[in-house]
């Protein structure tokens, strides 16, 4: 729990978003003519800043595909838990609106055919072949990026749930290369015009196309380079420092997707990322329709903003730039608590966010 509170004001006009091709092909939006410009007003921004007002930058993105938004497309499945516990019920689909929504595929009772269809447990689904190609896709655009300038984050956060901490792990990998020589990763995210990162790992080298969504090296399976195929023992976080949070996890109850692994288990897939030392081994916040509704949109509003605290309250002077990878329902709710406009993120996707952070009060 964080012993303070926040008030945050979104600082406009330094990246222009448009679709997410347009965005991922030049710079994400940037405004300024080069990273380095663009630095330069950051350092402007910290400079005239008001006494004990901070300005950060997040690398905000979503996970890439999971099982469960395959599952939930390929069974067109209703967008709320009205509609969807009509359709359980037996009404007729007509009186209801169905959807494409991601969050209902597990919800309450599964239908028998998408039990009988499913290949993988239902608990904190897994990224599928594509999602880890979307999360590469973006790994290799930040790469790309910061040999333009792009300044590194020195943290990086995430949701304790396998499908953003696996995203992480992709996203950031080149950053956390085994052949390091002294293995001080947490230093790579030094800014802009710093060296870190430039000890490029398996996972960029030598990069193929990708085909249908999968590519790379193509010395792995499904194309994957060996250095990203999972296996028994494999980091899934790869070498990536994540800090996990577990108020930053997905818009909770009632859908089975958003039910966490064991402590144990997560720590033994992401054996770099470190837990908060109050999270305990089994979910004890999550809750079936049995016990509760779904989470309000303000519950799940109140609980981002104690997780941003949380965040806030372990940052350094010298954390300006950060990595937030979470979920989509999560990253609405951080957006509202931003006051940043709402854009949707499709899977694999992200979006840099400015933010004046002040703080304004002990709780």
């Amino acid at each position: 729990m964080s012993a303070h509170q926040y008030r945050y004001e979104h600082v406009p006009g330094l990246f222009h978003l448009s679709t997410w091709d347009e965005d991922i092909d030049c710079s994400f939006g940037l405004v300024p003519p080069s990273w380095e410009a663009f630095a330069k007003e950051i350092n402007a921004l910290e400079t005239t800043a008001a006494p004990g007002e901070r300005i950060r930058v997040m690398y905000t993105a979503r996970h890439g595909e999971a099982e469960h938004n395959v599952l939930s497309a390929k069974y067109n499945l209703p967008e709320n838990v009205e509609a969807f516990e009509a359709v359980a019920a037996g009404e007729s689909r007509d009186r209801v609106s169905p959807g494409r929504g991601c969050w209902v595929a597990f919800l309450v009772h599964p239908p028998t055919t998408l039990v009988q269809d499913q290949t993988h447990p239902i608990t904190d689904p897994p990224l599928t072949a594509r999602g880890r190609a979307q999360a590469l896709q973006l790994s290799a655009t930040f790469e790309r990026e910061h040999t333009r300038g792009m300044p590194l984050p020195t943290r990086f956060f995430v949701s304790p749930m396998r499908r953003p901490g696996e995203t992480c792990g992709l996203e950031w990998c080149w950053m956390f290369s085994q052949s390091r020589s002294n293995g001080d990763a947490a230093s790579a995210g030094a800014g802009a015009g710093s060296d870190a990162g430039s000890t490029v790992c398996e996972c960029h080298e030598q990069r193929k196309p990708m085909v249908n969504g999968v590519g790379g090296h193509g010395a792995g399976k499904n194309g994957f380079p060996k250095h990203v195929e999972r296996g028994e023992g494999s980091d899934w976080g790869h070498g990536v420092p994540g800090e996990c949070i577990e108020e930053l996890r997905e818009h909770l109850h009632v859908h089975h997707c958003d039910e966490r692994l064991p402590t144990s288990q997560l720590k033994a897939l992401f054996p770099t990322f470190t837990f908060p030392s109050s999270m305990p081994e089994e979910d004890t916040v999550w809750r079936p329709l049995s016990v509760r509704g779904r989470e309000t949109e303000d519950e799940m509003v109140a609980r981002a903003g104690r997780g941003l605290a949380i965040l806030m309250d372990s940052l350094r002077d010298e954390d300006t730039y950060v990595s937030l990878t979470a979920h989509s329902g999560l990253l609405r709710a951080v957006y509202k608590n931003l006051g940043v406009p709402l854009r949707r993120l499709a899977t694999g996707e992200m979006n840099v966010l400015v933010v004046r952070v002040n703080k304004v009060a002990a709780v």
